[in-house]
């Protein structure tokens, strides 16, 4: 039995014509960061997201998604935190949060290391911190990671919810984070 060759070359062309076919495609960062609000995931309204999914960049409720990768909670003695999924379930999880020095505008990209994965951070008013996503298995055997910062714009324990202003890097494995930059 003969076989086509026809979806070789269709293949070795399409290649060739996008140039280099291990460079990735990259992306451009979103152009101004966004806004979002999540309520204590310990006494806020089940109907009220807690969570922030990074891989699709926007607050999630924990009980309609598997997939996210922080929660926002008041703690009685702790105060205000943040906690990756891996703190709260007992599984093994790449997620990450950490509080950094620098202000929202100057973080040009995020630390390869110094996650904090099962405790949790706390966090105030006009904190910046980082947070790396679990491993998204949307690109099959390759798992990779998003990197968001966020700043902590207001927190109303009253309403049991925090206010954050965030920028999250929309391409697999790639730490910058300026707004309107290509990543790479």
């Amino acid at each position: 039995m003969r076989r086509s060759r026809l979806p070789i070359v269709i293949a070795a062309a399409a290649l060739a014509a996008c140039g280099d076919p291990y460079e990735p495609i990259l992306t451009p960062n979103p152009s101004s960061p966004t806004e979002a609000t999540l309520y204590d995931f310990l006494a806020g309204a089940l109907q009220d997201p807690s969570a922030f999914d990074l891989v699709l960049r926007q607050p999630v409720r924990t009980d309609r998604t598997y997939g996210w990768d922080f929660v926002f909670f008041i703690d009685p003695e702790a105060g205000p935190s943040v906690r990756t999924r891996g703190g709260f379930l007992d599984e093994p999880d790449e997620a990450g949060v950490q509080v950094v020095e620098q202000g929202f505008d100057e973080l040009a990209s995020a630390p390869e290391d110094g996650y904090a994965q099962e405790e949790a951070v706390g966090i105030g008013p006009g904190d910046v911190f980082v947070a790396r996503s679990r491993k998204d298995p949307a690109y099959g055997s390759i798992r990779c990671r998003y990197f968001g910062k966020f700043e902590v714009l207001e927190i109303d324990a009253g309403e049991n919810r925090i206010t954050v202003r965030h920028l999250i890097n929309p391409n697999c494995e790639r730490r910058e984070l300026e707004p309107g930059e290509e990543a790479g």
